[in-house]
Order: C-alpha cells, then structure tokens, then sequence
C-alpha cells in the first residue's frame, strides 16, 4: 500500500481538461456566495467606523463646550480663498474634486459672505479664526474671521453683506432637513483646536467619500452644522414682502405631500433661540449636528424629504 501511494504521489500527469472545468465551476460558484458576504460586512464596517467617529467627535465637542464654555476654534472653512477673495464652491483641486457631490447636494450648500453682526456672534461662540480648506495664496491659510469671510451654508447665500434668500435654490429643488436652513457648515479638520483636549489624536476621516466618478475627493473630514445665529435670522426678518417660505413633503411615491412652512416672524420655529448650557444664550447645544463629508446623515431626527416650493425667493436687501 505505501508503494502506491508514492506512485500516486510522484505521478505528474495533473487535471484533466474535465477536471478543470469542474474545479473552476465549483470556485465560481463560491465567490458568487461568498462575495455578497464579504461586501456586506465591508459595508457593515464602514457604517461601524462612521458611527464611532460621529460618539467620539460628539465626545470631544461635548467635553471642550463643558470645560471651556464655547465652541471648538481652528475649524475649516470649506470656502475657496484667493488670497483677496472668496469664491464660489470649491470644485478641483490638480484635477481632484474637492467636495463630494452628495456633500454638496444632500445638503443644498451655497456660498455666504457674513456681516459684522455674524461676525461677532461667531466670535461669542468661540469661533474666531478659521483655516480655508483651498488657500490659493502664498499666505498661511488660517485666517480671523471677518466681515469679508466667505463660508458655506444650507439652502441660502450672498456674495456681498446682501443678502440673497433665493441665490443658489430654485423651484423643486430637494431638501433632507428643511430646518437646517441658514446653518453653516463648517468642516473639523487636523487644525482644529479639538486636539488640545486630547481626546483624539487626529481628526477623523469618513468612508467612501468619492466623487462622480468613483474618486477620492479632496476633504474627507466630518463637519459640523453650527446652530443657525440670531444675525442670520435678523438678516432673514429684514426680507420683504413675506416672512414665510414653504416646502412640500415627498411622499414614497414621489407625489407632493403635506406642505411645512417656516415662519421667519417665529425665530423659535426656525430654532435660532433656546436654553443652551455651555453656550451663550440663546444657543441651543441640541442644535449641533455633525455631517458626513460624503453625503450620509449622522443625526438622529426624523429625516423626511421636502421639495422647495416657492416660485421666487425674497430678492436682495440690505442689512
């Protein structure tokens, strides 16, 4: 028995072609029930990632606010700077794309320019010097923050202390959180001041942050939604001839639903005012929410679909 078992074992005639066939059919057929499994704990350990870097940013704001009574500093603006001025959106970097798309349209961003109003308010928060995310200048990007400050908020902008209501948003445009209207955003990268706390030791990158074309982008770092200011409001309240604007709900069918309308005589209703604890009143600190650079949400709040209704916007006016 052992002599044959030798003889099998230095016989080198290999597989026939049946053999093969038969071999590769049986690994194909593996991958095809392994694979769906495989991606599917990828997936699993991406949404896994996110959510801990979402506690442990949530961690770290929540700590500083306790200790020093106001918002983390050195945050990135998300705005391009010439070095004289700001521009529009960012869109490539040598050819890569800066924001993701999704970024930018799940949250219907437009470029803002604040007054001295805002300004000072930011300052109150604790904001009061930023680092410009695409610097064109030979000048070091971190910057103070000032009345020719240029940054990126939900669903309204100016490019001058006017301010636009209707610049950027049309008709039927889409909305996933109507009320994070005339918020900025503003993104916490390796510059933020959140590494004096020590809490972590480099600031936290989102999964699959790509563009279009299946590219990395240029910022991957998560933001954070800043509560809406009592001057944006004020600036909100200055439009004639309405107060008002109106959305419409989608419903799963794609039909319009039920209308909500936010009411600018009401600054409680578009959550500018509350009973904040570690910010100057009138901040709310359950305002606060942090945005995935790659389109997904992080909160928790009901995240129904609105479709922007109005025709017009309130047209430009002055402070």
């Amino acid at each position: 028995m052992r002599q044959r078992i030798k003889k099998l074992l230095r016989d080198n005639g290999g597989f026939s072609l049946v053999e093969l066939v038969v071999v590769i059919a049986i690994m194909g057929f593996l991958v095809a029930m392994i694979a769906p499994r495989i991606l599917g704990l990828t997936d699993q350990a991406k949404a896994t990632s996110a959510d801990a870097n979402a506690q442990k940013l949530e961690s770290v704001i929540t700590t500083h606010m306790s200790h020093a009574g106001r918002l983390l500093d050195g945050l990135t603006n998300l705005a391009q700077y010439s070095g004289t001025a700001y521009s529009a959106l960012p869109t490539e970097l040598n050819g890569q794309t800066v924001l993701s798309p999704d970024f930018v349209k799940n949250n219907n961003l437009v470029s803002y320019q604040l007054n001295a109003k805002e300004v000072a308010e930011l300052k109150n928060m604790g904001i009061e010097y930023v680092y410009n995310l695409i610097d064109t200048s030979s000048t070091a990007a971190r910057v103070a923050v000032g009345t020719n400050t240029r940054v990126l908020m939900v669903g309204a902008g100016s490019t001058t202390e006017k301010f636009d209501h209707n610049a950027g948003i049309e008709a039927g445009s889409v909305f996933n959180n109507p009320e994070y209207m005339y918020r900025i955003v503003m993104g916490i990268g390796p510059e933020c001041e959140y590494a004096k706390v020590k809490s972590i030791d480099k600031a936290p990158v989102a999964p699959d942050v790509l563009d279009e074309d299946g590219d990395e982008c240029v910022f991957k770092n998560y933001c954070i939604l800043l509560p809406r200011l009592v001057s944006t409001v004020a600036r909100i309240n200055n439009v004639k001839p309405t107060n008002s604007i109106t959305f419409t709900e989608v419903n799963a069918d794609g039909t319009d639903g039920k209308p909500m309308t936010l009411d600018f005589t009401m600054p409680s209703q578009l959550g500018a005012y509350g009973t904040g604890t570690g910010l100057p009143s009138p901040y709310n600190l359950q305002q606060l929410a942090l945005i995935s650079p790659n389109g997904s949400k992080l909160t928790k709040d009901n995240h129904l679909i609105f479709k922007y209704k109005e025709a017009a916007g309130f047209g430009t006016v002055e402070d």
